[in-house]
């Protein structure tokens, strides 16, 4: 008698085979769309547009192919870090369900050119049974992703899609490129049908829609959000104990409750009806405007402890009036500009870097995969007028990392880490998962702003998320959702951020790709009013990642 159930060696073995073939195929495609883009470009130099168009499509479909590719690698790779899982439960873990779902409807499509997918989901069905797979295939259960599902539809690309592709080749080119306006219309605030963060409900695999817009892929486990809430009549909190510490400042200075001095004139904000548990403590020390200190180089949070005087600023002095946005934040008459880059090593273009940063000169930069290392600190990569923030990936793993540049006139807040210990003084922190990318710092005095990078095959997503969401209702509870303002920008390849709609009110400005065909390069805030549409630049050296500058409107 032959055995009926799985062989979890042999699945094991076709995961590991099927995720190295992936990744040859990637790269090989990859490289040849690069080929055919120079080939486009004669075309249009050449005055041959819809030729030019129709090898558009074809490329579009490989990108679409490419990237179906990747959600399958990062399925497969999800599979192997829960294989235990598989092995110890008879029934269907739901945090496996959208890749396992996925894995066996995308095989008999993808298997001709990835042979070892079809035994692993022949290896699904002797484990769950032949019905789940025929449902699989027949594409009759909701857990396959529907991102999976669009990149590898047949369908013919959007026209706005082609011309935007075409824009993109012919300025790569230096060639003279005027797009159909007619079409170029449909890409306007809200006509693509990108995903946004408005779409609350949506499932992690979630598509982008007629564009391929990024949101959803790499299933999360089953996301819970806090379950601690806002309620009027509860105690005001009291921000006596707000210290904004490392600045010079001369004069006198009065004793807070924690000990801590203050100089005259330091305004405390009144209560403002949010709770004030005995747990919640101050989060940062200040950075005085223009400060000329060195820049923190060594680690995600470091910071100088040279002084203990404080900083005369806080959020009470900060001018508030009513905001028509659905959140009332206030806007408090400044509000920063952001610009967003995913570099893919900014080691390598520091120097194009600096250049797009003085020709737009954000108030904040946010970069994603910065690549600093021991070999290339961070101390290497300084730029004048400006203060370098930090979260390098561990020792050993090579790439990744986040940074933020914050002009030297902005007021900085640093929040520190949970391994810097370095101070003066004690000062309760926010603990950041040392397996995260990802780094907090407060500009202006009231906005605070949190750089994250999330890699393409980690398994880390709901771990950030639930980061993100339990550090925002902190602050918000800790100094007045009121007074504050949340802004969290990263590139979040497919992690489905719609979640932090749902649990924070944020919603993600950028609505046109930013990553080839999808939006993965995103910037979030709860003051969506304040700001005006991104505008997006061409990548940087050798990335694949559009720029994103967001303007505020005051």
């Amino acid at each position: 008698m032959f055995s009926s159930g799985p062989s979890y060696a042999k699945l094991k073995t076709n995961l590991r085979l099927s995720i190295n073939r992936l990744k040859l195929l990637e790269k090989k495609k990859t490289e040849l769309t690069q080929k055919a883009r120079k080939e486009i470009a004669d075309y249009i130099a050449a005055g041959k547009i819809e030729r030019a168009k129709i090898r558009v499509e074809h490329i579009i479909r490989e990108d679409y192919l490419v990237e179906a590719m990747e959600v399958t690698e990062m399925y497969c790779d999800l599979v192997l870090a829960r294989f235990g899982l598989i092995q110890q439960m008879k029934d269907l873990d739901p945090g496996l369900s959208e890749a396992i779902s996925s894995l066996v409807w995308c095989a008999p499509r993808l298997m001709s050119d990835v042979p070892e997918l079809k035994i692993v989901a022949d290896q699904f069905a002797l484990k769950y049974g032949k019905p789940y797979a025929v449902a699989c295939r027949e594409q009759s259960i909701s857990t396959i992703s529907e991102k999976l599902i669009h990149k590898l539809s047949v369908q013919a690309p959007p026209k706005v899609l082609v011309e935007k592709y075409l824009q993109e080749i012919a300025h790569n080119y230096n060639l003279e490129y005027t797009p159909d306006p007619q079409i170029m219309r449909e890409s306007e605030w809200g006509a693509d049908a990108l995903i946004t963060l408005d779409d609350v409900g949506k499932s992690d695999g979630a598509s982008g829609g007629a564009s391929g817009g990024g949101g959803g892929g790499i299933p999360q486990q089953p996301f819970s959000y806090p379950n601690k809430d806002y309620t009027e009549d509860s105690t005001p909190l009291d921000l006596s104990s707000l210290h904004l510490a490392n600045s010079p400042i001369s004069g006198g200075a009065f004793s807070s409750p924690n000990g801590f001095s203050t100089p005259n004139g330091f305004s405390i904000p009144s209560g403002n009806g949010y709770p004030s548990p005995s747990e919640y403590n101050p989060l940062f020390n200040g950075v005085q405007n223009g400060h000329n200190s060195p820049h923190p180089d060594n680690g995600a949070c470091r910071q100088e402890s040279t002084s203990t005087d404080f900083l005369a600023t806080s959020m009470g002095d900060l001018p508030c009036h009513a905001s028509s946005s659905s959140t009332n934040i206030p806007i408090n008459g400044w509000a920063p500009r952001v610009l967003l880059t995913n570099p893919q090593s900014l080691t390598n273009c520091f120097e194009e870097f600096s250049s797009l940063v003085y020709a737009r000169e954000p108030d904040v930069v946010v970069v994603s995969e910065t690549w600093f290392s021991s070999s290339r600190p961070a101390s290497q990569f300084q730029l004048n007028g400006y203060r370098l923030f930090h979260d390098d990936r561990e020792e050993g793993r090579r790439g990744g990392g986040v940074a933020i540049y914050v002009k030297t006139s902005v007021t900085i807040s640093m929040i520190p880490c949970e391994t810097i210990i370095e101070v003066d003084i004690h000062v309760p922190e926010v603990k950041v998962p040392p397996e995260l990318e990802c780094l907090w710092i407060c500009v202006g005095g009231n906005t605070f702003v949190c750089g994250a990078y999330h890699a393409p095959n980690s398994t880390t997503g709901k771990l950030l998320l639930d980061h993100i969401v339990n550090t925002t209702l902190d602050l918000r509870r800790r100094f007045g959702g009121d007074k504050i303002r949340i802004i969290v920008a990263g590139d979040f390849n497919h992690l489905a951020c719609d979640r932090l709609n749902a649990a924070l009110g944020v919603r993600n400005m950028v609505q046109e790709p930013t990553h080839l065909n999808s939006t993965i390069d995103l910037i979030l805030t709860d003051t969506p009013d304040h700001y005006n549409l991104p505008l997006l630049l061409a990548p940087l050296h050798h990335s694949k990642h559009c720029c994103v500058v967001l303007d505020p409107k005051i």
